[in-house]
Order: C-alpha cells, then structure tokens, then sequence
C-alpha cells in the first residue's frame, strides 16, 4: 500500500542538508514482501538506504519514524531479516511501527487481500486455517500519526482480533463488488 513514490534513491542520496530542514522523516519505503528472493534489492532498499538516513535523522536530533514487520518477529524471509537488522540497528532511537498484515484499498496484488480481490479462487496454505492479525491501513495512518507524539521505541501496530486466512477470505468475498 502506498503512493508509488520511489522514495529509496532519495533517502540513498539524502544529505546532512536535506534532512537538517524538516522535524521529523516517517520512512516507509523499502522491499515488502516476504516472497521477494532479490536480496541485493532487500539490502539496499531495507538495510543500506535505511542506515544512512537512520544516521543522519539521528546525528542531527531528528525524530524518525520507520515501518518495521510482524515479520521480525518471527524471521523465515530474507524481508523478515531486513526488518529485525533495522529493529536492531535502531536500538531505541526513533520509533518502530511494527506492521501486521496490512490491508486496504490499493494492496499489492501479491497480497491475501489483492488475490482475494482480483480472482474467484484463491488457494489458502493450511486449509486456510493459519491465523493471523489483518490490520486496516486507517489504523496504520492513525498508528503513524500517532508516533509523531510518542516516546521512541518499538510499538505494534496491530488489530487484536486473530482470524483464520479463511475467515479472512471469506470476509473479503462478502465486499468485493463494493
């Protein structure tokens, strides 16, 4: 989900100047997925453009904000790995949003919430009956405005109800004309 700003070469490029004239970066760009097997890309994106401008927001006293992952929590993807580097990198400077299966209009396709969208039938792992925290992208916007006011850390950001891919699927089909 997202603007389509290719945001990664400016924060590649950014200098001391560009960051020394804003209060606070919420960076949000990077690789997303935990299909994605360019590790040069996921590197780059998610652990080398993120270290300069982490760097920079903190030798100048900046707030910074970033997206981190549920899947950091439990790491089975080269995503996953890039996303606990930048937890760790952090270390309690900045503020982590630590997203969970987000979904809203203009998701990836190559998401539960797009396939579901764009086909009649979509092929569920387990049955369908993984479970997991499907988190509207208002609550992320919310979550995200929010963290310019809060003290630095990791937070979730997260909905509490726990559904079953299928009941997800299942919840999505019901709106998919709308």
């Amino acid at each position: 989900i997202g603007l389509g700003i290719p945001a990664e070469p400016l924060f590649r490029s950014a200098s001391e100047e560009d960051v020394e004239c804003v209060d606070c970066v919420i960076h949000l760009a990077g690789q997303t997925s935990v299909w994605n097997k360019d590790y040069e890309k996921i590197v780059d994106d998610n652990m080398i453009a993120f270290t300069h401008i982490y760097d920079l927001c903190k030798n100048l006293g900046k707030k910074f904000i970033y997206a981190s992952s549920s899947c950091a929590i439990n790491v089975t993807s080269a995503y996953g790995l890039s996303k606990l580097f930048q937890d760790k990198y952090a270390n309690g400077y900045g503020v982590g949003l630590r997203f969970h299966n987000v979904y809203g209009k203009n998701s990836r396709k190559d998401t539960l919430f797009g396939r579901c969208l764009e086909s009649d039938s979509v092929i569920l792992h387990n049955n369908g009956c993984n479970r997991r925290h499907f988190t509207y992208i208002g609550d992320v916007c919310e979550a995200v405005e929010k963290a310019l006011t809060i003290e630095d850390g990791l937070y979730n950001v997260v909905n509490e109800q726990e559904n079953s891919t299928l009941e997800f699927a299942n919840e999505v089909a019901k709106y998919k004309e709308l």
